[in-house]
């Protein structure tokens, strides 16, 4: 029998990153074990078939993974679903306990619209004194990363409420942050006194997935692990980019100061990338609201 308040999975992707497909379910298989029988792969076109999991696959030719996303969740008859992008892949086993916690804490809920599991998260992302359940904290309306994409638990309804069209999932992370602050229900999330349930570790430097179109150097020791194949040769390797080696870089106070005259062309590159970021704010200033 359907039960509206089980909750699906939905892996969100598109064509390009079709290689991740396989590791991901084959690590979700081997490490979630009491996993939702119900799985849906968003996409663009292409097909994918899984000889054990109920994966099915919904497409939408938008190029922009907002409308992908709000074109699937009208689909589908599940009031709560897991959501994850194609390359959050599980290292190790899932915690049971804290995920059913998680479970019946948002279906008995009316005031709570998302639980999110945020890998190495920070203390300070969260209000250490307004706890729910056993292990989960309040992320203020003030604290960023409300909308923050890693694996989260939603309300249906609340995550259609976030989105608006023609969005990126930098957009939404940015814009959706503000959005949330219009709305009533509590965004939660599980706080770092236990070991995340879901263990994976997407970071650019030492962890595994999917960076600028690139594979992350660490996957292919976790797929040897369990022995999954991947052909790492139509995305190629990871090397870092522009962005992150103009604005990431540490300088020092005197370093700033003598740039115009000593490094006019990274100056004029920082400028650059600032006032761009200004023109995209005021650009996309319906995106707020």
């Amino acid at each position: 029998m359907f039960n509206a308040k089980e909750p699906a999975i939905i892996v969100s992707s598109c064509d390009l990153y079709k290689d991740a497909w396989n590791p991901f379910f084959r690590l979700l298989e081997a490490n979630w074990k009491d996993r939702p029988q119900k799985i849906y792969l968003i996409t663009e076109t292409e097909e994918y078939t899984d000889v054990s999991l109920n994966v099915k696959c919904i497409h939408s030719a938008s190029p922009l993974w907002s409308n992908r996303i709000i074109n699937a969740l009208k689909q589908i008859d599940e009031e709560y679903i897991w959501f994850f992008l194609e390359d959050f892949f599980l290292e190790e086993v899932v915690n049971e306990e804290i995920i059913n916690n998680a479970i019946s804490i948002i279906t008995s809920s009316n005031d709570i619209g998302v639980i999110k599991f945020i890998p190495n998260v920070s203390d300070r992302w969260y209000d250490k004194n307004q706890v729910v359940g056993d292990y989960f904290s309040i992320i203020p309306e003030e604290y960023s990363a409300r909308s923050n994409l890693m694996v989260s638990l939603y309300k249906k309804d609340y995550f259609l409420k976030l989105l608006r069209k023609n969005e990126t999932p930098w957009d939404f992370e940015k814009f959706g942050t503000y959005r949330s602050r219009r709305y009533s229900e509590k965004v939660i999330v599980q706080n770092n006194i236990t070991k995340l349930a879901f263990p994976y570790n997407y970071q650019i430097k030492y962890g595994y997935g999917i960076s600028a179109k690139r594979w992350l150097k660490n996957n292919k020791q976790l797929f040897e692990k369990y022995d999954i194949e991947v052909d790492f040769e139509n995305l190629g390797w990871y090397q870092g980019n522009e962005k992150e080696k103009i604005v990431g870089l540490k300088r020092s106070k005197k370093e700033k100061i003598l740039m115009p005259f000593k490094d006019p062309k990274m100056f004029w590159k920082i400028i650059s990338f600032y006032f761009k970021n200004i023109i995209y704010n005021i650009t996309h200033i319906r995106n707020y609201f």
